[in-house]
């Protein structure tokens, strides 16, 4: 057709229309070019840039910067108008959302143990382990790292254990497991679970701990020490799960949740009366033994500001019942390193959430398995050897040596505490304050520093 001519040929009854096709408009535009479909081998490089865990948007981003730097000229224009070269946002959007079906599935519950199912093989060939259980939905991920820091005899000593949510975009519930090393919090599990429920919780744990068996926690098969905050379904469910444990509540959760209280409008608990009220409580948390904890509690009761509130009363009668679990006197003969907060739980969700997802929501789990295989392996694996290396200790042993300097002996002979455990005074700052330190050494130690025979 040209010009608006069509000739007309007939065969017997049939017309034949010959359609001459001639553009009447250039083709040899920009505008033209974005409507090309992408190459094999575009898609093919886009499908590794989602594999090395780029969004669409950087993927897009860092193709156009690869195409700029190997053109120049005309040809480089031609190239960033081309779909066929630079695809379209839409083009990538929905090659992305294909890549993110085959690798994590859908957000049902189904489709995401599909996908870990196929998954799951490859994953134990690299040494990972993954438990998985349906209704309710519990994925549980040990690492590599994380089975070797169970060989370790720090794993037994002391856990924190803490729950996060908001991390995809189904709203899972994420508990975290870590243990005290030498350079800080070495992860020990990730467990995801629909719900922070005592029951999600008991069958998460319980499944953690027939997983490991005897070889989990520095071959004891429980930990010594767990350091929680102050959820009552979680606590629950551990102890239900390791009954030869003791529950330590951290003390800044303890002493958060007093001040809430104390601010809260339903307990009509007067502005000027609270600083007085957390003041008091705070002589009882950090009572310095046992009898003077009694004192003080006794002295609490009847003080004059707490009797003109019966709730404040019941409230710390009703603490007052788990004392073991948060006044610090009372864990003295425990191994707890100097640790009376969950702060390690909380400065690594804080680290996962900054580092490993980049303040933005996974998909769905499926997703947070690849990011704990990957990004998360790596950091621990990185930090571990920024250690190995000394590249952080010669600094950490420098400030220690520093203090150290003002470190004296005291008045105070050693106490031997039994079970390997021992306290020793000392002097330390212009001060000279007193310091108690607890030691675990063996046996024979002891008794030389202590004087016993």
């Amino acid at each position: 057709m040209e010009n608006g001519e069509v000739s007309h040929t007939y065969t017997s009854r049939i017309p034949i229309l010959p359609v001459k096709f001639e553009h009447s408009h250039n083709v040899m535009v920009a505008e033209a070019f974005s409507y090309l479909r992408m190459t094999l081998d575009t898609q093919n490089t886009f499908l590794k840039y989602f594999d090395d865990g780029m969004t669409p948007s950087v993927a897009r981003a860092y193709h156009e910067m690869f195409i700029e730097s190997q053109y120049e000229g005309p040809d480089l224009y031609v190239h960033l108008s081309n779909a066929q070269v630079i695809p379209t946002e839409r083009q990538v959007n929905y090659l992305y959302e294909k890549w993110r079906t085959a690798n994590f599935g859908t957000r049902e519950e189904k489709s995401i143990l599909d996908v870990l199912r196929q998954k799951e093989e490859s994953l134990s060939q690299a040494g990972l382990k993954l438990i998985l259980k349906e209704n309710p939905l519990i994925i549980i991920v040990l690492t590599p790292i994380m089975l070797r820091a169970h060989r370790r005899d720090y794993s037994h000593d002391i856990v924190f254990i803490d729950s996060s949510g908001s991390c995809d975009q189904t709203n899972i519930s994420i508990t975290f497991l870590f243990a005290a090393s030498k350079i800080g919090a070495v992860p020990l599990a990730c467990i995801l679970h629909t719900e922070q429920s005592e029951a999600n919780y008991t069958l998460a744990f319980s499944l953690l701990r027939e997983k490991l068996g005897n070889e989990g926690f520095g071959g004891f098969g429980f930990p010594n020490v767990i350091m929680t905050d102050d959820s009552l379904a979680e606590r629950n469910s551990l102890r239900t799960v390791f009954p030869e444990s003791h529950l330590l509540l951290c003390i800044f959760h303890v002493l958060q949740a007093f001040w809430r209280w104390l601010w809260s409008s339903n307990h009509g608990i007067s502005k000027d009366h609270r600083k007085i009220i957390m003041t008091q409580f705070q002589r009882l948390l950090y009572s310095v033994c046992k009898e003077n904890a009694e004192e003080i509690y006794n002295e609490t009761l009847s003080n004059e500001i707490y009797l003109l509130y019966d709730n404040l009363i019941k409230y710390v009668k009703g603490m007052w019942e788990c004392k073991r679990d948060w006044i610090l006197c009372f864990r003295n003969q425990l191994l707890t390193k100097g640790h009376n907060t969950n702060n390690f739980a909380e400065a690594s969700i804080r680290i996962f959430k900054d580092i490993v997802l980049q303040r933005c929501r996974a998909f769905n789990a499926c997703a947070l398995v690849d990011f704990f295989v990957t990004v998360f392996e790596s950091y621990h694996r990185k930090h571990l050897l920024t250690y190995a290396n000394n590249r952080k200790n010669k600094y950490i042993n420098n400030q220690m040596l520093q203090q150290s300097k003002n470190i004296s002996t005291c008045e105070y002979p050693p106490m031997n505490l039994g079970e390997n455990l021992a306290n020793i005074f000392i002097r330390y700052g212009e001060n000279n304050l007193l310091f108690r330190v607890s030691i675990c050494f063996d046996n024979d130690f002891i008794n030389n520093i202590v004087g016993y025979k």
